[in-house]
């Protein structure tokens, strides 16, 4: 908790009401998570209740796999919740333009499984405050959403400081032999600002709906969802030391082309409405189940510069389509359980820039659209094979566990600079293997794990305009360095040990735990990398 929100932006009224208003919320949704994660413990909980229960659980259900949240009916373990506290630390100089090369986020998590009579239940709540130092060019909340469409300034060590609430929940029923129904809702506040001129506030609200069902049948499962998504972001520079009050603001398009602005304020409003879904068939009786899934998601994000007076000539529309297939398989025997995973994925990001004119009616001005254009577009088509082995050393209790994935991109850009049209593409091969071990003793759970990724291109080129008079409204900088970050071959090593104590005194309480974790991140080609250090310290219910 920030204990003096006008650090985030000195005399900024306006912004601490905000965060004052989101923090008053703070007990209406603990109190709501206190409901969900009353009396979770069962008669065997020592037994089958640890750190890595959420895990073991995923791994059991099929369901999982998908985001149909009626899947909740089959999980094997019915009442199992947690709370924790995360503490992480970054830096390093490999990252891409508008990351930070120096951050670090303190977080409060809870979340739970339960059942109820005929009610399968999901709850969780996260609270994060974090701060960022070394990003450029960045006035959003969130600039690697894909949106190209990105409003910053030149500014550098500069600290950005944001805070956000995450509730979200689920609920799934049976309410006959044929059908059993769920929904999940997901809802997010966050709020953040620069500490130095020109310095955005940012406020962003976020809600998630999305309802699902199940049919059963004697030889087969199919299931359906369908969502919504709402997502708003005010963005508004301002100037609080008057120094200096020739102001540059960069509303930026792809490629590095920017619109600039000179002036004391900016605002910004970014909407997206996004719609999704997707068909489930889950084979009930066989010697091998699976379960298939196909989805697909649709949306639209625009961006209105001004209040007063609307501007979308510095900016522009992005529209999505992203369509994906996942096949899952799982083989249990015994005391083993294999899963096999199959996924492919293709995505189509549509930049609309718009052509306006400056009328006046009046003494009044208003900007007329006389024109859309398609300048922007993306194409990435990425799919993975994934494999899971997990020994139990009991029944829900894991022994060790394997994992092995091996994935595969292809990214394609396209700004139409008319007439020359820019272009870049990359082919990247990724493998991924981690083991962890788990260790018991009669009030101990010790569990190293280890994982190592590679990433290895396979291909790339970058094909960008020598005109001066193209290039004079072109920051390569900001296109170039996430180029080379997402193209270059790299290697990410993670290692991380748990320590989990068990106290049969605590009847509420199964096990107190401790996870420290260290990730490194370095570049093969340019000689950076980038270092990750967790704690996370908490308890299962």
């Amino acid at each position: 908790m920030i204990n003096n929100p006008a650090l985030l932006s000195p005399g900024s009224a306006g912004f601490n009401n905000k965060i004052q208003m989101i923090s008053s919320k703070k007990n209406v949704l603990f109190l709501i998570l206190s409901i969900l994660l009353m009396n979770v413990q069962g008669n065997d909980s020592l037994k089958v209740k640890s750190f890595n229960s959420f895990q073991t659980n995923a791994l059991l259900n099929r369901w999982s796999e998908s985001e149909n949240v009626t899947g909740m009916i089959y999980n094997r373990l019915d009442n199992i919740a947690d709370f924790n506290y995360l503490f992480k630390s970054g830096t390093g100089d490999f990252h891409r333009i508008m990351e930070a090369s120096d951050y670090g986020s303190h977080s409060l998590a809870t979340s739970s499984f339960r059942k109820i009579k005929k009610y399968s239940l999901f709850g969780g709540f996260n609270y994060n405050n974090g701060h960022e130092e070394g990003a450029r060019w960045n006035g959003t909340y969130d600039p690697y959403r894909g949106n190209p469409y990105i409003i910053g300034d030149s500014v550098s060590s500069s600290v950005y400081r944001r805070e956000s609430y995450n509730l979200t929940g689920g609920i799934a029923t049976t309410l006959n032999s044929r059908i059993s129904v769920g929904c999940k809702v997901d809802y997010l506040v966050g709020v953040g600002a620069k500490q130095k001129d020109p310095r955005p506030e940012n406020n962003v609200i976020q809600l998630l709906l999305n309802p699902g069902m199940i049919y059963h049948k004697e030889r087969y499962n199919l299931g359906v969802d369908i969502g919504f998504l709402h997502r708003k972001e005010e963005i508004d520079y301002e100037q609080k030391i008057t120094d200096n009050a020739d102001i540059s603001y960069f509303a930026f398009k792809g490629f590095g082309f920017y619109n600039k602005d000179i002036g004391m304020n900016y605002y910004r409003l970014q909407k997206q409405n996004k719609l999704f879904g997707g068909i489930q068939y889950e084979t009930k009786k066989s010697k091998v189940p699976t379960l298939s899934e196909l989805k697909f998601q649709i949306g639209k994000e625009e961006i209105e510069d001004g209040s007063s007076v609307v501007i979308k000539e510095n900016s522009g529309d992005w529209e999505i389509l992203d369509v994906n297939l996942k096949h899952v398989i799982l083989f249990e025997k015994e005391l083993t359980l294999r899963k096999i995973v199959f996924y492919a994925d293709y995505f189509n990001g549509d930049g609309i820039e718009y052509t306006q004119q400056k009328v006046y009616k009046g003494s009044i001005a208003d900007y007329v659209t006389i024109g859309t254009n398609l300048k922007f577009n993306r194409k990435t088509i990425n799919g993975y094979l994934q494999y899971d082995y997990q020994k139990f050393k009991a029944e829900k209790i894991s022994n060790w566990l394997f994992h092995a994935r091996i994935s595969a991109i292809n990214n394609v850009e396209t700004y139409y600079y008319v007439p020359e049209v820019l272009s870049s593409d990359y082919t990247n091969l990724v493998g991924n293997a981690a083991i962890e071990k788990n260790f018991y003793s009669k009030k101990i759970h010790f569990t190293p794990a280890l994982s190592a990724t590679y990433c290895y291109n396979l291909s790339k080129n970058l094909n960008l305009s020598n005109v001066t008079e193209i290039t004079k409204k072109q920051y390569r900088e900001t296109y170039t360095r996430d180029f080379n970050y997402y193209s270059d071959d790299q290697v990410k090593l993670d290692a991380q040990v748990t320590l989990g104590f068990i106290s049969k005194k605590t009847k509420i309480i199964n096990q107190f735990f401790i996870n420290l974790n260290y990730s490194y991140l370095k570049s093969i080609s340019a000689e950076t990398s980038f270092s990750l250090a967790a704690g996370k310290i908490g308890f299962v219910f």
